[in-house]
Parts: C-alpha cells; structure tokens; sequence
C-alpha cells in the first residue's frame, strides 16, 4: 500500500481531523468509483468497511446502554439477567443499522447512486453520506 493511501485511509479516521479538511461523501463516491486495482477503490473498501463495523458497534453500545444506564430502563428490567436482554439489544440494533445483510461492495455502489442522485449530499461528510445512503436504501421505512 502506498504512503499516501495509508496517509489519506489514516487521516480519514482521525477524530483530529478538522471537518473541513475531512473526507466528504463526493470524495468518497470517486474513490468507489475508481477501477478495480487502483488505490481509490481501496481506501473505498477500508472505508466503507471501518465505517459499517463502527455504525453497527456504535448502535449496539448505545442500546447496551440504555438498558444498563438508563434508570428508568433499570427500573423496570434491572432485575432480567443479561443473557434474556441480549435477543431484544441485538433486534434493536438490527433494526436500527439496518446492514447485517448488506455487504460492502453493495453499500459503495449504493453510496455512488445515492451522492449522484442527491448533490446536496455530495460536500457533506461522507460519514452523513453513508447514513443517508443506509437509511434511504436498506432501513424499513
């Protein structure tokens, strides 16, 4: 892997990345839409791969939390063991990432249709574009 993809894959993630410098949804959509073997398609797959792992972490630790946070959650299922909440923590978080059957190569390609289809979407992070891209393509409506 070249230096400046694993630069360009690096900074992307880097929370120290001011926004305005961070990768936005049409950046993002070009290096899907690069060939096959070029470095572009790669930091596209990294990408779209790390940020799908991180949605799908994010929201399950979220409503993790809610049942173990929350006092009034507490106060009604504080006394369920964990291992009879943990089918309704993982419904929930299906439910709401949506992408359990959504492999990566469909999300680049849907994220391309979708910042061609939407221009306002194209100077927005490309961290919105994904959210977008999910929810308008793979989440009940």
């Amino acid at each position: 892997m070249s230096r400046l993809l694993l630069y360009v894959v690096l900074a992307s993630f880097s929370p120290g990345v001011a926004s305005a410098q961070s990768l936005t949804a049409a950046d993002l959509a070009a290096h899907c839409s690069a060939g096959d073997a070029s470095d572009g398609k790669t930091i596209c797959i990294l990408m779209v791969r790390g940020f799908m792992d991180g949605f799908i972490e994010g929201v399950g630790k979220g409503t993790l939390d809610v049942y173990t946070r929350d006092a009034k959650v507490l106060a009604v299922f504080g006394s369920t063991p964990m291992r009879e909440l943990m089918p309704h923590i993982q419904q929930v978080t299906e439910k709401a990432t949506c992408l359990q059957r959504v492999s990566v190569n469909q999300l680049w390609a849907d994220l391309v249709k979708y910042v061609r289809a939407n221009s306002s979407i194209a100077e927005r992070s490309y961290r919105e574009g994904l959210t977008r891209t999910i929810i308008a393509n793979y989440c009940d409506k």
